[in-house]
């Protein structure tokens, strides 16, 4: 996920709108977001019903799906940008 971080956002020109996958702001927060859910999750373990630990374990895999998916978005996307040329 390290190697995420720093690359750069990809913007394509779709019209007059910019269609752009995440960018570096908001991949940093949700990753700082996830390092959160991680530690509660480990407190929620210990002291809560297993449905609660059910539910933040399912909040990160939301975020870790999001964040993946932009990465195969931003493929597809240079993909196309090559075979349009």
């Amino acid at each position: 996920m390290q190697n995420s971080l720093k690359r750069k956002p990809n913007v394509l020109k779709n019209s007059e709108k910019n269609i752009m996958a995440l960018t570096v702001q908001v991949e940093t927060a949700l990753n700082e977001a996830q390092d959160k859910l991680r530690e509660a999750l480990a407190f929620a373990a210990r002291s809560e019903k297993p449905y609660i630990s059910k539910h933040i374990s399912d909040m990160m895999m939301k975020i870790d799906c999001l964040c993946e998916v932009s990465v195969l978005i931003d493929h597809v996307e240079d993909t196309m940008r090559v075979d349009d040329e």
